[in-house]
């Protein structure tokens, strides 16, 4: 039986929750991770609309790119939309998760996925976002209770790489120590020096996880002293908002063409247009905050779904230019994306659950009209 929880750890290996933005409110916004899950609809947003659909198809869990509740919820007003599909969605027993700018910044996230489709190469994050804080335990043990220890590492959560888990080293060395008065040795005797053939096992933990993982490292230790080492390590990046990369040169009105074609949008032009496009900067979504990094990484050209009117201004000062193609239209690729994620990691599973794809009437119309 598959339930939310298994879907939603199946999107987090992906999209890690600690790529999101600080203010954002990705995960899950309505239901129980523990509910069984019959059925997936994939859709940009939770609208009554989308809940609808959701009940309809009996699909138990509805995955979307913008979350329910992105400010902290005062009331539920079935005359809002919020509201109206807050109260779909409980009468019909539908849980609702969000994978919102973890998504965008992921590896393989919206970002990513923009820049392919304008076919930049040589594509790199606008800003890298680091992984967190990281920390190496290394434990040393007895070689028969090292098989203990290193299972109950990867039981609290180290050894977690990527999309893999229990992942450890361990090497094999002798162990010497002499328990003093008032020690109570679990090999040897007191005040005689012991050599111990002893394997030191490494496993990664992250920095927040690090009291539960040395305590079950403890927990699991014959020794009532285990000899336990903890090495910083330097953070890595997991992954970045938008993306930078470098096309043949192509004049300016061609390249609107085809960023229009890359997201099937209409296109609005600010800042200063160039004559010739080599190196382009894009970010689905809000992207505005992102016009000084595009300016300063040299970018001729910045896509975005939409910025404010002192972004324009910066960009021009810059001498960048900005081509707005519509918020949902540069982030509907989203919904492709999270369905194929989830499609895969079911499939890995082994289970067979349907995973389905929603788009708003009005956003299919204007698709197909482009």
């Amino acid at each position: 039986m598959i339930r939310v929880g298994d879907v939603a750890r199946i999107i987090e290996r992906a999209a890690p929750p600690a790529l999101a933005l600080p203010d954002d409110n990705p995960g899950l916004q309505l239901g129980s991770a523990a509910a069984p899950v019959r059925g997936v609809l994939v859709a940009l947003d939770p609208t009554p609309r989308a809940v609808a659909r959701a009940a309809a198809a009996k699909a138990g869990l509805l995955v979307t790119h913008h979350p329910l509740f992105l400010e902290p919820l005062r009331r539920v007003d079935t005359g809002t939309a919020t509201g109206a599909a807050t109260a779909a969605a409980l009468r019909a027993e539908i849980a609702v998760y969000a994978a919102h700018t973890n998504l965008d910044a992921a590896p393989g996230g919206l970002g990513v996925e923009a820049a392919r489709r304008l076919g930049l190469r040589g594509s790199r994050f606008l800003h890298p976002v680091a992984g967190p804080a990281r920390v190496k335990v290394v434990v040393f043990a007895p070689a028969a209770a090292a098989e203990r220890v290193r299972a109950a590492l990867a039981g609290a959560g180290a050894g977690a790489i990527g999309p893999y888990d229990s992942c450890a080293f361990a090497a094999c060395g002798e162990g010497t120590f002499r328990p003093l008065a008032g020690a109570r040795p679990a090999i040897g005797r007191v005040g005689r020096l012991e050599r111990v053939p002893e394997q030191r096992i490494e496993a990664i933990a992250e920095e927040g996880s690090l009291p539960a993982v040395l305590a079950a490292a403890r927990r699991a230790h014959p020794y009532e002293a285990p000899a336990i080492d903890c090495y910083p390590l330097r953070p890595e990046p997991l992954g970045g908002f938008g993306c930078i990369g470098d096309l043949a040169a192509e004049g300016f009105a061609a390249f609107v063409r085809r960023a229009r074609a890359a997201f099937a949008a209409e296109a609005r032009v600010s800042g200063r247009p160039p004559a010739r496009v080599r190196r382009v900067a894009v970010c689905p979504g809000s992207g505005g905050r992102l016009v000084p990094l595009a300016a300063a990484a040299g970018a001729d050209v910045f896509v975005t779904g939409e910025v404010r009117y002192h972004n324009q201004r910066e960009a021009e000062h810059h001498g960048l230019a900005i081509v707005e193609l519509g918020h949902d239209r540069t982030e509907m690729p989203a919904v492709d994306l999270l369905a194929r994620m989830i499609r895969e990691g079911l499939a890995a599973a082994g289970a067979r659950v349907p995973v389905a794809t929603y788009r708003e009437p009005q956003a299919a119309r204007a698709a197909a009209g482009r």
